[in-house]
C-alpha cells in the first residue's frame, strides 16, 4: 500500500532512522492513533523577557497522506485493513506548545515533522524532516513514541 505525500522533501536532507521491525506495517501505523492527541509537559527556553526556562504543555496531532495530501487520521480504523505488511506511508506530526497562564493557555510556535516510513522485509526505515518551528521536540523522541519505547 502506498500513501505518499506528493511534495515530500528529498531524502538527502532527512534524519534517517533504521531498525529491525518484524511486525507488519499496519502495527506501526496503529501507533499513530496512540500518539494522536497525546499531551505531556516539557521544559523549554523562552526568550520573551530574556532567556529563562519555562514549563510548557505539548500536544501531538497526526495526519496521514491521502490522495497526495495530508488529512487527519480517520476515526474509523477500517482503512488499516488495506495496509500491507510492507510498503511506504507518509505522515505528518504536528506538535503544539502551550504556556499555561492563570485562566488560559498561550499558544507558542508549533513544530511540524514530515515522516516517511518504509517497511521492507524485516527492516523499517524512517526519514524524518523538521519543516517548521524551533524544534523543541527532538525527532528521536517521536521515533521512540511511535515504536512504543518510554521517552
Amino acid at each position: 500500500m502506498k500513501r505518499v505525500y506528493r511534495n515530500f522533501p528529498s531524502n538527502k536532507t532527512a534524519q534517517v532512522y533504521k531498525s529491525r521491525y518484524e511486525k507488519p506495517l499496519g502495527d506501526f501505523v496503529a501507533r499513530l492513533y496512540d500518539l494522536d492527541g497525546y499531551v505531556d509537559k516539557i521544559s523549554t527556553f523562552s526568550t520573551g523577557l530574556g532567556p529563562k526556562l519555562v514549563e510548557v504543555e505539548r500536544k501531538f496531532r497526526c495526519c496521514i497522506a491521502e490522495k497526495g495530501m495530508f488529512a487527519p487520521l480517520p476515526l474509523d480504523k477500517g482503512w488499516m485493513e488495506e495496509v500491507s505488511e510492507e510498503g511506504k506511508i507518509d505522515f505528518r506530526v504536528e506538535v503544539d506548545y502551550y504556556l499555561e497562564s492563570f485562566d488560559y493557555q498561550v499558544p507558542l510556535y508549533q513544530d511540524i515533522f514530515l515522516i516517511r516510513a518504509i517497511k521492507t522485509q524485516n527492516m523499517l526505515t524512517l526519514y524524518i524532516h523538521h519543516t517548521r518551528g524551533m524544534q523543541r521536540t527532538d525527532p528521536m523522541e517521536i521515533v521512540k513514541m511511535l515504536e512504543g519505547h518510554d521517552g
